[in-house]
Parts: structure tokens; sequence; C-alpha cells
């Protein structure tokens, strides 16, 4: 186990620098396109932002294929990071609880919004 682990950690780390870059792309062009309306601004007048939300959209088939292939290198970050703490802290101890109720929530908030509000 101590082998996979070292791999994982080797996998986990150059995997995350690769994607961070994106990873920045989609959380400030998801943050303004989820608030664009609410806000009153049109960022067409922003090139860079502009730039972004477009690549968020996924505009064409080079597009979606990066955004799944953008995907699965956040599923390895993901399941190689479960693996990186090893004891009570680790997937086995408090981050399996964590891991659950990570899993879990979401869907629980969505269908309280979607049924009562």
């Amino acid at each position: 186990m101590e082998t996979l682990r070292k791999w994982f950690r080797k996998i986990h780390t150059h995997v995350a620098f690769l994607i961070t870059g994106m990873v920045i792309i989609y959380c400030i062009s998801g943050i303004l396109m989820n608030h664009m309306d609410r806000w009153g601004y049109d960022i067409s007048y922003l090139p860079v932002l502009n730039e972004m939300t477009e690549m968020h959209y996924s505009p064409n088939t080079f597009w979606s294929w990066f955004s799944d292939i953008f995907s699965i290198g956040l599923l390895v970050v993901t399941i190689t990071g479960l693996f990186l703490i090893k004891g009570k802290k680790g997937i086995r101890g408090v981050g399996g609880i964590e891991l659950l109720i990570g899993l879990v929530l979401p869907f629980i908030l969505y269908f309280i919004i979607t049924k009562f509000f």
C-alpha cells in the first residue's frame, strides 16, 4: 500500500499542477455566469472574462473534449487525494465520514430546494 501511496502522491501532484489554471478559469467564470443578471453587468466589455465564460460553455467539439479531459483530471486528483492521508484522518476515518457528507449533502439540499422553494 505504501508504494501505491507514493505513486498516488506523484500522480496527484503533477495532474493537480496541470489542471490548476483551468480550475481557476472554471471557478471565476462559473461565479460570473451565476450572478451576471443579479449584478447587472455585461462582460463582453472585458475580453479576458468574456473568453473565460465562453470556455465554460464548451462552445464547440474541441472544448467539449477539453472539458471532458479536464473533468477526468479532476477525478484523478480527487481519487488519488483520498488515499494520501492514512490513519484516523484518512479515508478510513474522519476523511471517509466527510466524503460521505460531501456526497450526500448536495442531493439533500437539491431535494429540499426543488420540493419546497
